[in-house]
């Protein structure tokens, strides 16, 4: 298979993984096995940025023998401020001990588990057909 993209399309998928592997690897380097198809992924989205005019995304460090987003796109690609908003919903609630988000946006389940605030569901229903005159 054979993807092409745009310069455009190329940095805003450079942008994406970048927010992916913040997410997973936010507090720490992946170390689980599952989480290696992901870096792998990563590395290889970023080793086109030179091919694709993006050199100044990406440093490449010879030691590790990886490819890392550079200090000048984390500082000025606006990606960290998407990241940051995610992050500042969370805060700490002194009075249960426990941190929580200013939103239920997610009805009250967040990846797939109870968050301890009331769960949101909405439903719907067909009625039921009807004849409202008696057989006969």
């Amino acid at each position: 298979m054979k993807i092409l993209f745009t310069k455009s399309e190329y940095r805003t998928l450079f942008d994406m993984i970048y927010i992916a592997e913040w997410l997973v690897t936010a507090f720490e380097r992946p170390t689980d096995p599952a989480l290696e198809a992901y870096a792998h992924l990563a590395q290889k989205i970023y080793s086109h940025a030179k091919e694709m005019g993006w050199e100044q995304l990406v440093d490449a460090s010879a030691r590790d023998n990886e490819y890392l987003p550079s200090e000048t796109y984390e500082k000025k690609s606006g990606v960290q401020d998407l990241i940051d908003a995610y992050d500042d919903e969370i805060f700490w609630d002194a009075e249960e001990g426990v941190y929580r988000r200013e939103t239920a946006r997610a009805g009250g389940v967040e990846g797939g588990m109870s968050t301890g605030d009331l769960l949101v569901a909405r439903a719907a229903m067909k009625p039921l057909a009807c004849n409202p005159t008696a057989p006969r």
